[in-house]
């Protein structure tokens, strides 16, 4: 009995954060793991733009925002410096996250496709050691921009110009002084 009952408290702390699509996703079923950028081109493009029309994307989880930058490069914009058929039919992205203002993480992605329909999957290219950001981008029909986290789990992103500004060591070691 302590057994279920635990196994039920991590599942519905887990899912806490979870959001329900407000349209359904379906799975790709002509989902290529290895797919390059092109064969998703017009897809991504749609997504991408409405990406580009804000600064930053927002998502706050627990009093935290998280914020991420997604910016398209240009082919000039990519200094690859091993063989050219390792990168043919690859568009490339810069990426950056934020956690309560603060940039964590600069890292230059590529698109994909992804195991879900309307969407692409957002892939690490570079080989820092950093944590990666990995994740499905998609657009419902309102032009809502969402990370797609599985069949019944998004995040919508909030566009914002600005961060929420970032709290010096001092202050966020008040709320632990007696």
């Amino acid at each position: 009995m302590k057994k279920i009952f635990a196994i039920v408290a991590v599942t519905l702390s887990l899912n806490a954060f979870a959001e329900a699509p407000k349209e359904p996703i379906e799975q790709n079923l002509d989902y290529d793991r290895k797919g390059l950028s092109i064969s998703v081109q017009g897809l991504a493009n749609r997504i991408l733009d409405q990406a580009g029309k804000a600064k930053y994307w927002i998502i706050n989880v627990n009093d935290v925002e998280y914020a991420y930058s997604i910016r398209r490069l240009g082919s000039g914009d990519v200094d690859y410096k091993g063989k050219q058929s390792d990168i043919e039919g690859l568009v490339f992205l810069e990426v950056i996250g934020f956690k309560d203002g603060r940039e964590l993480n600069n890292q230059l992605t590529v698109y994909r496709p992804s195991k879900y329909k309307n969407s692409i999957y957002l892939e690490k290219f570079d080989r820092n050691e950093n944590r990666p950001y990995q994740f499905n981008l998609s657009l419902d029909s309102k032009g809502n921009l969402m990370m797609v986290n599985g069949l019944n789990d998004v995040r919508y992103l909030i566009p914002s110009d600005k961060l929420k500004e970032p709290k010096s060591l001092k202050e966020l070691g008040k709320k632990f002084n007696f």
